[in-house]
């Protein structure tokens, strides 16, 4: 897996989180951060909750 937090260079603009497996498969949250700290404990606690196995996707992309 390999977890985004990014955001456009040279700019205010809020942080994204982006998780892509291994097929390239890619979960995406809605949700926009202030800071990447808040993006990794969004990820932090969705992993927590629903297990990383919900980040591995055979069906298209995924939406938080």
């Amino acid at each position: 897996m390999d977890v985004k937090i990014y955001r456009y260079a040279d700019t205010d603009d809020p942080w994204q989180l982006e998780v892509v497996d291994e097929k390239d498969w890619s979960t995406v949250w809605d949700e926009q951060f202030p800071l990447p700290k808040d993006a990794y404990r969004a990820f932090y606690a969705a992993a927590d909750e629903e297990g990383m196995a919900s980040f591995v996707g055979d069906s298209g992309p995924t939406v938080h």
